[in-house]
């Protein structure tokens, strides 16, 4: 089942290039550590990897869930409910899990025209 955030405050349409601009702002950062030799493909990625489920679990607790660190992995690693936590709570966790996962995969689309140096494409 696909749900258009057209129109919604989710929707990326009426934010203008602003978001992008923060995300350029970001990945010149990113560029600047890599080229100093401060941060690896491997470091970045370790890092998400490790703060993924930590933030999952931090941001749906602000809504209330009950899930631990440990609980959320396992939610969206697995897809299982959580027994003694409600069942929402490992949907909103793998739903935000599959949203930062589409917001990942955008901020990738809109760099794929870089050249390794960070150079722009025409």
């Amino acid at each position: 089942m696909t749900v258009s955030l057209d129109g919604s405050p989710y929707s990326l349409e009426g934010t203008g290039r602003w978001i992008f601009d923060k995300v350029d702002d970001l990945q010149e950062r990113v560029d600047l550590l890599r080229g100093q030799g401060k941060l690896s493909e491997q470091a970045l990625r370790a890092y998400f990897d490790d703060t993924r489920f930590r933030q999952i679990a931090e941001s749906n607790a602000i809504e209330g869930s009950t899930l631990s660190v440990g609980g959320t992995e396992l939610a969206v690693s697995t897809g299982i409910t959580i027994t003694g936590h409600d069942p929402g709570y490992s949907r909103d966790a793998v739903n935000l899990s599959r949203a930062l996962e589409r917001g990942s995969r955008a901020c990738q689309r809109h760099f794929a025209h870089r050249s390794p140096s960070g150079q722009r494409f025409a």
